[in-house]
């Protein structure tokens, strides 16, 4: 049925999705780095920090009050996983603007409509003009290009990788009759 069909569509684009974070996690773990820009990593930790704090006084609570509520976590604990996390989103930036500058990956127009498409979809958008007036023009501009750029990159480096996605199972036809997708390896 067309339902099934859909279904299966969708866990296997999932199934691709979960291979390539896993693909592009373990390259920025390989990745040798030679130092951080100086700011970089504590610029993200404020950012982080602010949205959290945003987030507990949307409910009501303090930082620390909400992290250890929400989270279960002191507030040393919390401030490695934000700086930790903040390491991580320096090296993903830095990784993908070097290979982007090695390989010559850009960013279409059409990137990055889609990316803005992807934002608005998300955050319950129908129009270009709300969502921008929202968050302003060079924000969006700024985050829809990055994103893009990182996503093509990623995609790069999936296609030209030896990645083995998990097989997507899929429901029986009919009974007593089983099928499952096959493994798709990524083109070399």
């Amino acid at each position: 049925t067309v339902y099934r069909a859909e279904l299966n569509e969708q866990k296997s684009s999932f199934m691709k999705e979960q291979a390539q974070n896993a693909m592009w996690t373990s390259l920025i773990d390989r990745a040798v780095y030679n130092g951080y820009p100086e700011g970089y990593i504590d610029a993200y930790v404020q950012d982080m920090i602010a949205s959290y704090t945003s987030m507990a006084s949307m409910y009501g609570y303090g930082l620390e009050e909400f992290v250890e509520g929400m989270y279960g976590y002191d507030m040393d604990t919390f401030n490695g996983l934000v700086r930790d996390q903040a390491e991580m989103q320096v090296k993903s930036e830095l990784l993908y603007h070097y290979i982007a500058d090695k390989e010559g990956i850009t960013v279409s127009e059409e990137d990055y409509l889609a990316m803005v498409q992807q934002y608005m979809e998300a955050y319950n958008y129908d129009d270009m003009t709300s969502f921008v007036n929202a968050y302003g023009v060079d924000e969006v501009e700024r985050q829809g290009h990055a994103d893009a750029l990182l996503q093509n990159v990623m995609n790069f480096c999936y296609e030209n990788s030896n990645v083995v996605a998990p097989a997507a199972e899929t429901e029986p036809e009919s009974a007593g009759e089983e099928t499952s997708a096959a493994e798709t390896t990524a083109a070399q």
